[in-house]
C-alpha cells in the first residue's frame, strides 16, 4: 500500500539520541520497492525537495526517515519523533489517541489499545475503523 492504508505505520517515536542506521538496515531488505516507478517517483521527489530544502532527514535509497509532528507521512516516508521518557510518550499519545487509526507496539501504553507487531494490515471481524460499528451506523443504533 505504499504508506497510505488506514492501518499502515506512518510514524515512529523513538527514544532520544536514537541511533537509526540499524532500523535503516533493516528497511533496506525492502529496496525492491524503489524499482517500482510510482513508488521511486515519489521517493525522488520527497528526497530531492528535502535536498534543496536543507532538511534534516535520514536515507537508504528506498526510505525517507524524516523529523515530523505529523501523524501523516508522504508515500516512500517515515516520520519520527523523539521522546524523552515512557511517561512523556505516554502522556503524547494519550493526547492525540482520538487522531489514531492504531497503535503497533510490544509495550503496553496506559489506557490504550496497542496492536503486536505484523497484525496492523489483519484486522479482527469487531476491530471497527475509528472504533464505530458499521451495521450500528448504519441501522441507527449508533
Amino acid at each position: 500500500y505504499f504508506g497510505l492504508g488506514c492501518r499502515n505505520v506512518a510514524k515512529i517515536y523513538v527514544p532520544e539520541n536514537y541511533d537509526f542506521n540499524q532500523l535503516l538496515e533493516v528497511f533496506h531488505e525492502r529496496k525492491k520497492l524503489a524499482n517500482h516507478t510510482k513508488y521511486k517517483n515519489n521517493f525522488d521527489y520527497n528526497l530531492a525537495f528535502h535536498i534543496l530544502n536543507r532538511t534534516t532527514y535520514y536515507n537508504n535509497g528506498s526510505i525517507v526517515l524524516l523529523e515530523n509532528k505529523s501523524l501523516q507521512s508522504r508515500v516512500s516516508q517515515l516520520h519520527y519523533e523523539s521522546y524523552s521518557s515512557e511517561e512523556a510518550l505516554n502522556k503524547e499519545i494519550g493526547e492525540i489517541k482520538e487522531d489514531i487509526q492504531c497503535i503497533v507496539s510490544n509495550k503496553a501504553i496506559d489506557e490504550i489499545a496497542v496492536l503486536p507487531f505484523g497484525s496492523t494490515q489483519k484486522p479482527s471481524l469487531w476491530d471497527y475503523a475509528d472504533g464505530v460499528d458499521a451495521m450500528q451506523f448504519l441501522t441507527g443504533l449508533y
